[in-house]
């Protein structure tokens, strides 16, 4: 998506940037050296040909990214509290995402690409922008790469404004998890979707769906991780300014699957995903820019 970001806390003047939270989680991955593929549908404008080149500089594979001829991509902005908690407003509503996996030559392509990676990372964004649209393809497509072994990893990610009501979100939510390995929740909006008393209710609710590992972003920058009988709980050590926290979550996701990947385990994972996290809240925008790129100012 396009995103403007605030180039001053409390003006209004914005810079524009690319990010989502797949996105950001892709761009976290191949910083920290693992391979990593991106397929979306772009329009053919100067924004979307942006992306496509930021992408590339970021060294992640978007070879395969369908473009449409007719639709833009979404756009969101971010407002900023004194604290750096953000909130975000969207217009995605004919977002040219939206148009993915509409037809049948399309789940060809989009599957035909992602078999080319042991691990396919989804949201409950992509669920809901993507999915809902194209209900029939999307399971489909989930099926078929649980049946050729792929390794699914989930961030259910609720956004309430992208859904009918929450109870459709919460099913698609329990389905897509019940297909996955690991999952990345966050509290606070799993909170909006289920009547669960505390943070292992959550984690237990999803090892119940069949979800082998769970990590659970809480309150307070802590974050805890279970798998079988391992269980870790790890609080964030930084304590630097925190400008904007958009991509934290994102950021958090990347560190920790990139040190699983790298054979750490659950506890020197949530330590890495902190790590990653500490280093996007520390500047505004979804992830920080690369040496040598930049933000546009307008």
């Amino acid at each position: 998506m396009v995103e403007l970001r605030p180039l001053h806390r409390g003006e209004r003047h914005y810079g524009i940037g690319f990010a989502g939270d797949t996105f950001n989680t892709m761009v976290g991955l191949a910083r920290h050296g693992i391979c990593a593929g991106y397929m979306t549908m772009l329009g053919s404008d100067r924004f979307s040909n942006e992306m496509i080149a930021l992408a590339e500089r970021e060294h992640i594979d978007v070879s395969a990214v369908l473009r449409s001829q007719k639709s833009l991509p979404g756009l969101y902005l971010i407002a900023n509290d004194d604290s750096g908690e953000r909130e975000f407003h969207y217009w995605r509503q004919n977002s040219s995402a939206r148009e993915l996996l509409v037809t049948r030559s399309q789940l060809e392509q989009v599957q035909g690409f992602l078999e080319r990676f042991d691990a396919v990372y989804i949201s409950g964004i992509s669920a809901a922008v993507i999915g809902l649209a194209a209900e029939r393809n999307f399971w489909e497509l989930i099926e078929r790469l649980k049946q050729r072994g792929k390794q699914l990893l989930f961030d259910p990610n609720y956004r309430p404004q992208l859904w009918p009501d929450v109870a459709t979100a919460a099913a698609w939510c329990e389905r897509i998890a019940s297909y996955c390995d690991w999952v990345f929740p966050t509290f606070a909006d799993e909170s909006l979707l289920w009547n669960l008393p505390d943070e292992d209710a959550v984690v237990e609710h999803y090892l119940d769906l069949g979800v082998d590992e769970v990590v659970l972003k809480c309150p307070g920058a802590v974050a805890m991780a279970r798998r079988g009988s391992e269980h870790h709980r790890l609080e964030s050590q930084y304590d630097g300014p925190v400008i904007d926290t958009t991509g934290a979550g994102d950021a958090f996701n990347a560190g920790y699957i990139a040190a699983r990947i790298q054979g750490l385990g659950l506890a020197a994972a949530l330590a890495a995903g902190h790590e990653a996290a500490a280093r996007v809240i520390s500047v505004a925008g979804a992830f920080p820019p690369a040496e040598g790129d930049a933000y546009s100012d307008g």
